[in-house]
């Protein structure tokens, strides 16, 4: 069974796998990709805030 840091770690790299797949097969424009770029930044920063919550949670159990 793994743990639930592990499984949001997973998660997280799959969803940031997806979203440079999605903006690579739809960045026509530069203007897009730099929106794009602002995606992939607020996604990752969440995602390591879920983790580090993950973390905090673990320890305290």
């Amino acid at each position: 069974m793994l743990s639930k840091t592990v499984k949001i770690a997973i998660f997280a790299v799959l969803a940031v796998l997806l979203v440079f797949l999605l903006g690579g097969i739809f960045s026509f424009d530069v203007s897009f990709l730099i929106s794009s770029w602002q995606t992939y930044v607020v996604i990752f920063l969440y995602l390591f805030w879920r983790l580090v919550k993950a973390v905090e949670e673990n320890r305290g159990e």
